[in-house]
């Protein structure tokens, strides 16, 4: 509606493609993107949102061209740098995402989530268990809110056997972020397996 009466308005047509995304809906996603694109060439917040659609249709160099061109803008963008590391996990592509995460550990060393994606990416495929454990639980303790790095430091309580630690992280996640649906699934799931009278 606001479109309407002002179809150029850059804050309107961002939050417009964000409800596309949200609502799967990546082609009409694209089109608003597209459109806002035309107003703000070098917006990154727009041109990641296309980043994020083009990962989703499975168009992973177009994806990785359109971080690449946000990190030219704006090299200390560490939204940009997860995602890139997140399009060349996806490209089958692990040494250059060790290279890019540590590129951005040398840009931003405490960030949470990139520190997240290090611990799930690198060092737990590696069994480096200890060190991903502690990283996990800066990231956690840096921000709460990351409901990522909650269920990703439960999983590896799970996979330690250390059971209670596990459901642990995943109630200290869901007091943050209760409306996570993966959270809630997660400690189902395990509260179910140990027959836990709450499951």
């Amino acid at each position: 509606g606001l479109l309407v009466e002002d179809p150029n308005n850059l804050a309107a047509l961002t939050d417009l493609a964000s409800a596309h995304m949200k609502l799967m809906q990546f082609e009409q996603a694209q089109k608003v993107i597209e459109a806002a694109l035309s107003l703000a060439p070098e917006h990154e917040q727009l041109l990641l949102m296309l980043a994020q659609v083009e990962r989703e249709r499975g168009e992973l160099g177009r994806s990785l061209l359109l971080v690449e061109q946000v990190l030219d803008i704006n090299p200390t963008n560490m939204t940009a740098w997860q995602l890139k590391a997140q399009v060349e996990l996806a490209s089958g592509k692990p040494d250059q995402v060790l290279a890019t995460l540590n590129d951005a550990l040398e840009i931003s060393p405490q960030h949470p989530a990139v520190n997240t994606i290090y611990a799930q990416t690198i060092e737990i495929p590696a069994e480096q268990y200890p060190a991903a454990e502690l990283r996990l639980r800066k990231a956690t303790a840096r921000d709460p809110y990351l409901a990522y790095a909650w269920r990703i430091l439960g999983g590896l309580m799970e996979k330690l056997g250390r059971e209670e630690e596990a459901e642990e992280a995943y109630r200290s996640g869901l007091n943050y972020s209760l409306d996570d649906a993966r959270l809630h699934a997660l400690l189902a799931v395990q509260l179910a397996r140990r027959e836990h009278p709450d499951a």
